[in-house]
């Protein structure tokens, strides 16, 4: 039972990477409802405030920084992690993973405990993702665990950073 559940934990970590999770292959996609496109004539009068203005995204707050040591032996047109960047050490509710790389990295991937996710690329050289993850079992609280971010390059060469993080 311990096992599954710090395997879900991996798991839920790394899923919800800043897009939607895709659907089970039993459940039925939900019906968008159309909406029309506005015409370019069609605005409202200066001053009018819009309808509806969605609200800006909150930046998370990265507080445990990893800046791993460049190889001086390595391929300068390798993939290479410049900085791992998390909300928090303690991982508890959510957990925020920002991840700069050099221009070479094309994907990142981050996991733990045998499973792991795809982090998006969110700008130039970074990617990105903030997740909620399971609530932790009391008698797991305060164990350490090592996340592992792995940077790929477009022709499959790759580099990884460990992270250690404990379970709050």
């Amino acid at each position: 039972m311990i096992a599954a559940r710090l395997t879900i934990l991996g798991l839920v970590m790394l899923a919800t990477a800043g897009a939607a999770p895709t659907p089970a292959a039993t459940m039925m996609p939900a019906a968008v409802p159309s909406v029309p496109t506005p015409s370019a004539t069609t605005s409202a009068p200066l001053g009018t405030p819009p309808a509806h203005s969605p609200a800006p995204a909150t930046t998370p707050n990265y507080t445990y920084r990893i800046v791993p040591k460049p190889d001086p032996s390595a391929d300068p047109l390798g993939p290479e992690i410049v900085e791992v960047d998390l909300n928090n050490r303690k991982v508890t509710d959510t957990i925020a993973i920002r991840v700069i790389t050099n221009d070479a990295v094309v994907k990142v991937t981050s996991g733990a405990m045998g499973r792991s996710g795809v982090v998006p690329q969110t700008g130039p050289r970074e990617f990105t993702a903030v997740s909620k993850i399971q609530r932790v079992p009391f008698f797991a609280r305060g164990w350490g665990i090592t996340l592992e971010i792995v940077a790929y390059t477009a022709d499959g060469r790759k580099t990884s950073v460990k992270v250690p993080v404990t379970l709050g």
